[in-house]
């Protein structure tokens, strides 16, 4: 019952234009200066000029793994690649006795 009193306001409500409540209508020009003022706050929270002048970057360390027990396993390699704005690529890489053909076998090594 009540996913179809949910499904019903939802179906009732997306037809619904959104539109300004009373007093908040702006003329053209204020509209893109509050807009401007909303811009320069939300650069200004990710970091102002550091966010603006971030670059790509490559980062290589080592994660830890930990077995069920607690017990430290060993480190694997990483690299970490980010090529703005939307690109990111995170590659583990394990060397030796890991390898894809003995997983594909079933060898423990």
């Amino acid at each position: 019952m009540a996913c179809l009193v949910l499904v019903f306001g939802l179906a009732t409500g997306y037809g619904m234009p959104a539109a300004a409540r009373p007093g908040q209508e702006l003329m053209p020009d204020q509209s893109a200066t509050k807009a401007k003022a909303v811009v320069r706050q939300v650069i200004a929270t990710l970091g102002g000029s550091a966010y603006l002048n971030v670059h790509d970057s490559d980062c290589e360390g080592r994660v830890a793994q930990f077995g069920s027990s607690g017990d430290l396993m060993g480190f694997t390699s990483y690299r970490d690649l980010w090529l703005l704005p939307s690109k990111d690529r995170v590659e583990y890489i394990s060397k030796g006795q890991h390898t894809v053909l003995a997983f594909l076998l079933g060898l423990t090594i």
